[in-house]
């Protein structure tokens, strides 16, 4: 019966992560719900972002969104961050990394909600902002590879404001790189042993199904 639930889980959370972002504020709660402990459910979750942000990334470099340019500065930032940020998780108290998680997922579930719309024109932004803007994406990588929650709606307000693209442009290059540093933190939480199989294969399936009908 958790494996159904879990593909459900996944299911909605691709799906509404493939439009908009955010869900991990679906996948990260459901699991928790159905008995993982946070630190698990937030490594299990990272498969399910694997899986469905491929499919998507699929789609939106078959329809040239993606711009690669500029994820060149990110790569080493990312593969920081993959394997920093699942390490310092780990080393978290239980019960704090639960508060912790409760928190963000407080603060950040209005943002999903009353987003505005943004990034309707490209635009051209200078050298300075541009390069701004790799520390701060590098930050919010940190967070999504440690918490997860909303932090693909931060990466698609970074990339719109750092580097002028559109909403369609942010949501599938930040898709692009999140797959990426998601990639190398999912192998790290796979080697501290804190990955569900049980849940996050189901959760993967439903994921990726979600996923290619958000992202159409």
């Amino acid at each position: 019966m958790d494996a159904i639930f879990a593909f459900i889980i996944g299911l909605f959370a691709g799906f509404i992560g493939s439009i908009a972002a955010g869900g991990g504020l679906i996948s990260i709660p459901g699991l928790i719900f159905l008995g993982a402990n946070p630190i698990v459910a937030i490594a299990t979750t990272r498969l399910n972002v694997i899986a469905g942000g491929s499919v998507s990334l699929y789609k939106y470099a078959k329809a040239n969104v993606v711009l690669w340019k500029y994820l060149l500065p990110l790569i080493i930032p990312a593969i920081i961050v993959g394997i920093l940020g699942p390490k310092l998780l780990i080393g978290f108290n239980e019960e704090l990394v639960q508060r912790l998680l409760g928190a963000t997922l407080l603060m950040t579930a209005p943002i999903f909600w009353l987003k505005k719309d943004a990034g309707t024109v490209n635009k051209k932004r200078s050298r300075r902002r541009v390069l701004f803007g790799i520390p701060i994406i590098t930050i919010i990588l940190f967070y999504g590879v440690m918490f997860g929650a909303a932090a693909g709606i931060f990466l698609i307000y970074a990339f719109i404001y750092f580097y002028g693209m559109t909403v369609i442009q942010a949501r599938a290059t930040s898709s692009a790189i999140g797959v990426f540093a998601t990639l190398v933190a999912a192998i790290s939480y796979i080697n501290f042993g804190v990955v569900d199989w049980q849940l996050g294969l189901p959760l993967v399936f439903g994921g990726m199904i979600g996923s290619y009908f958000g992202a159409l």
